[in-house]
C-alpha cells in the first residue's frame, strides 16, 4: 500500500461588498493527484436554514 497523508486545512473569510466569503484550502496532502473533480463538498450550518446542507464543488465554476 501506498503512502497517504492528510491534507492540512485553512478556513479563511473575507468581506466584499458587502457579502462575506470563506474560503476553505487543503494543502500537503499526498497523493497529490486529483481524479475526482466532483468528489468536493462543503458543509453549512446556519441558524436560518432546517437542516446543515451539504453542497458540491464542480471543477468548471
Amino acid at each position: 500500500m501506498g503512502l497517504h497523508r492528510p491534507p492540512d486545512v485553512h478556513v479563511s473569510g473575507k468581506e466584499e461588498h458587502r457579502t462575506l466569503i470563506l474560503s476553505c484550502h487543503a494543502y500537503g496532502f499526498y497523493p497529490k493527484t486529483i481524479t475526482e473533480w466532483g468528489g468536493y463538498r462543503c458543509r453549512v450550518e446556519h441558524p436560518g436554514m432546517p437542516e446543515p446542507g451539504i453542497f458540491a464543488w464542480e471543477r468548471d465554476q
